[in-house]
C-alpha cells in the first residue's frame, strides 16, 4: 500500500508539474513538467493576464505580432518566441519564457514551495509591487526626489530624464505624460480708494469764479500674484520623444489601450471625451458603457 501511494504521488508530480501561482493566486490547472521546463496551457496564462490571443496562419501571437512572419506551430508572446509544445489538451508553453516575453516576475517561493508569477513594476525604493506594463517594456516610471518629476529607468539607470510632472506605464510602446506647471509672477494693483481734485478757476484777486474738470485718482498699493499655468498632456514613445505632442488640459490618466483592436487613449476635445489615435487624431466620442479597453489593468503611477 505505502509503495502504491508513493507511485501515484510520483505520477501526479510527473502529470501536474510543480506547484504554481499566478497573479497573487495558486493555479490548479494542467502544468507539464519541473522548474525552467514548466509548461502551461497558452490561452489559460493569457486569459489570467488579461491579454488576447491571436491564431493566425496556424501561429499564436499574444497581443503583439513579431517583425518577421510567424511559421506555423510558433507562439509570440509581444513579439517574442517562446517555447511551445501541443498535445490533446491545447498549446501549452514554457511558463519562464512567457514571463520573461512579457515582463512578468518569475520566481520560486520557498516558504510556500512554489514558482509564483505576477505583474511587477519597480519603484524607486522598495522591492516591486504588483502592476507591470502590456508589452514587456522593462522601463519604469520613477518620481525623482530632487526635483520631484518623472522620468523612466530601466534598473538604475535613467533612460528618459525625469520632466514630467505625471506619467504612466508603457503600453504598446506608448505612455501617456504631462508637462509640468509654468510658473509666473504677475503684478496687480490693488485698489484701496479713489481721491478726487477738481480745477478751482479764480480772478487776478483770488475770488473763484468757477470749477473746472474733477479728476479721479485711485489709491492703493501693487501686490506680486503667483499665477499657474498647468501643463498639458501628451503621449511619448520609448524613446521619449513626443508622438502626441501635450496639447491637452484634460484626460484620462492611463497609457494607450486596446479598443475594438486598435491602441488609443482617451481625452478631452471639445468639451467631450474622445478616442484619440496615439498620434492624437481623434476618432470618436468616447462611451465609457459600450468603449471598454481590453486591457482594464493599466491604470497611472502616483
Amino acid at each position: 500500500m505505502k509503495i502504491e501511494l508513493i507511485l501515484a504521488l510520483a505520477l501526479t508530480t510527473c502529470l501536474w508539474g510543480e506547484p504554481l501561482s499566478l497573479r497573487k493566486r495558486p493555479y490548479d490547472g494542467v502544468v507539464h513538467g519541473q522548474g525552467s521546463a514548466m509548461m502551461i496551457q497558452l490561452q489559460e496564462m493569457a486569459r489570467i493576464f488579461e491579454w488576447k490571443v491571436l491564431h493566425v496562419n496556424d501561429a499564436y501571437l499574444v497581443e503583439t505580432p513579431p517583425e518577421t512572419p510567424a511559421s506555423a506551430g510558433q507562439v509570440f508572446v509581444f513579439g517574442q518566441p517562446v517555447a511551445a509544445e501541443e498535445s490533446d489538451s491545447g498549446i501549452f508553453v514554457n511558463v519562464k519564457e512567457f514571463a520573461q516575453a512579457a515582463g512578468l516576475s518569475y520566481e520560486w517561493n520557498g516558504g510556500m514551495s512554489r514558482f509564483e508569477v505576477d505583474r511587477v513594476v519597480r519603484t524607486a525604493k522598495g522591492p516591486p509591487t504588483s502592476l507591470g506594463a502590456v508589452g514587456g517594456s522593462d522601463l519604469v516610471p520613477i518620481r525623482d526626489s530632487e526635483t520631484g518629476l518623472y522620468g523612466y529607468k530601466s534598473g538604475k539607470v535613467w533612460v528618459i530624464e525625469p520632466k514630467f510632472a505625471h506619467a504612466t506605464e508603457f503600453a504598446y510602446g506608448y505612455a501617456y505624460a504631462v508637462l509640468p506647471s509654468i510658473f509666473r509672477v504677475k503684478h496687480e494693483k490693488v485698489v484701496t480708494g479713489y481721491r478726487t481734485t477738481t480745477e478751482v478757476k479764480t480772478d487776478p484777486y483770488g475770488i473763484t469764479t468757477g470749477f473746472g474738470d474733477t479728476k479721479f485718482e485711485e489709491l492703493g498699493y501693487t501686490q506680486k500674484k503667483t499665477v499657474e499655468k498647468r501643463g498639458k498632456y501628451g503621449v511619448i514613445s520609448t524613446t521619449g520623444e513626443w508622438v502626441c505632442p501635450p496639447k491637452f488640459e484634460r484626460g484620462v490618466p492611463a497609457p494607450p489601450r486596446l479598443y475594438d483592436g486598435e491602441v488609443m487613449f482617451v481625452a478631452d476635445h471639445k468639451g467631450k471625451s474622445y478616442l484619440f489615435t496615439p498620434n492624437g487624431t481623434p476618432v470618436r466620442p468616447w462611451d465609457p458603457q459600450k468603449d471598454v479597453p481590453e486591457n482594464r489593468n493599466l491604470r497611472r503611477i502616483k
